[in-house]
């Protein structure tokens, strides 16, 4: 527990620091072949989301 709060916690805290507020697409990660699936899933949600949402005016 000791060797978390000391190393990790640090480490993680800051990076979720960095992304608050911006969207993963945003920030364009370098995507491997295991993350095609969950990557395909957003895109998807993020555009019935759009697609949804009411028109502005």
């Amino acid at each position: 527990m000791q060797a978390f709060q000391g190393e990790d916690a640090p480490m993680i805290e800051a990076q979720q620091g960095r992304l608050l507020g911006r969207s993963c697409e945003s920030l364009r990660p370098m995507l491997l072949a295991t993350d095609a699936a969950a990557v395909a899933v957003r895109r998807r949600m993020q555009r019935l989301l759009e697609a949804e949402a009411p028109a502005p005016g």
